[in-house]
């Protein structure tokens, strides 16, 4: 009987251990509370030090704390932690590692649009060779309403896009969508209340109309 209760105890033990070690790995409990919060939303981690920059990005599991309390979340897909999310009750923000360059030309490898990651190769493709292309020749009336407000007329989506297999899609090209039924991407803002437009052409408009939501 003993013998029996010294097993039922282990197998507890166990099973409370490895519960432990399953919350360590899925960021529900966290150790490392070694994060220090730098200046201009700066942080400094595990001997390196991140830079705050923009970019479109799905967050991961917490990996670590600050010391003041704030969650440092991995950015899925970024094993190498190149890119971080710092979080707080009601903030959050994204960093990168002051020692990498982020790529700013060559092959684009993944794109943000109409809410979604893509890194569909013809897609890719036809915006690579699209952006080589832009140049503005329509001018479109506001009308009082911001570009991102889905309209009767319009519907357009903000466009980031990464190269060279970077992780976040950090380059902001505009906002590409429907107005009036044809596409356009942005090019700059206008007078008054206008922003100049790129039209852009069949052939590439039919690969990216059936990710327009």
């Amino acid at each position: 009987m003993k013998n029996k209760k010294v097993i039922i105890l282990l197998g507890v033990v166990a099973v409370a251990v490895a519960a432990v070690v399953i919350m360590v790995l899925n960021g529900v409990i966290v150790l490392d509370r070694s994060g220090e919060r730098l200046f201009e939303n700066g942080l400094r981690w595990k001997g390196n030090e991140y830079v705050a920059v923009s970019g479109k990005y799905k967050e991961g599991k917490t990996v670590a704390k600050t010391k003041d309390g704030l969650d440092i979340n991995e950015v899925e897909g970024d094993d190498s932690h190149t890119f971080l999310v710092v979080r707080s009750f009601l903030d959050q923000w994204l960093v990168v590692r002051d020692d990498y360059e982020i790529p700013k030309s060559g092959k684009i490898t993944k794109a943000y649009w109409s809410y979604q990651f893509i890194e569909d190769e013809e897609f890719l493709k036809a915006l690579e060779e699209m952006i080589n292309k832009v140049r503005p020749d329509f001018e479109y009336d506001l009308q009082g309403r911001g570009i991102y407000e889905h309209t009767d007329r319009q519907n357009m989506k903000e466009l980031y896009i990464a190269f060279e297999g970077c992780t976040v899609p950090t380059v902001y090209l505009g906002y590409m969508g429907e107005i009036d039924g044809k596409l356009y991407l942005t090019t700059s803002k206008g007078y008054n209340d206008t922003v100049y437009c790129y039209t852009i052409p069949e052939e590439y408009a039919s690969v990216f109309e059936s990710y327009l939501s």
